[in-house]
């Protein structure tokens, strides 16, 4: 136990360090409980993204004026993965249309992934 003007304690994910008045660590590092990491995350500001799977729901849904982001269907790819995280650190508001590269593609889809429509 580290002990530092009168104050004395580790946080919930054990490292070792001030508490502040409150008894609780609030470090960006550390959290109390999931709850609070779950409260710390960017993606938790905003709602999550609409999701339409294009393999389950092949007909064309209304895209009209809403930010869209075309993604490999099982996440293998890459590409698709750095354009997801960047939107979802920029905290926009966006639907993903997952796309099966490999097999049945829907027909109103074309085109490589990552694709993203505005």
């Amino acid at each position: 136990v580290v002990a530092w003007a009168g104050a004395t304690s580790s946080c919930f994910c054990g490292c070792w360090h001030l508490v502040q008045q409150l008894g609780v660590c609030r470090t960006p590092r550390c959290a109390s409980s999931w709850a609070d990491l779950e409260e710390r995350l960017p993606s938790s500001l905003v709602p999550e993204p609409r999701l339409i799977d294009s393999v389950l729901k092949p007909e064309k849904p209304n895209l009209e004026g809403h930010l869209v982001l075309f993604r490999e269907r099982n996440g293998w790819c890459p590409y698709s993965e750095r354009v997801w995280l960047a939107m979802e650190a920029k905290g926009l508001e966006y639907t993903t249309v997952l796309v099966d590269n490999y097999g049945s593609r829907a027909a109103w889809i074309g085109g490589q992934t990552p694709q993203v429509q505005w």
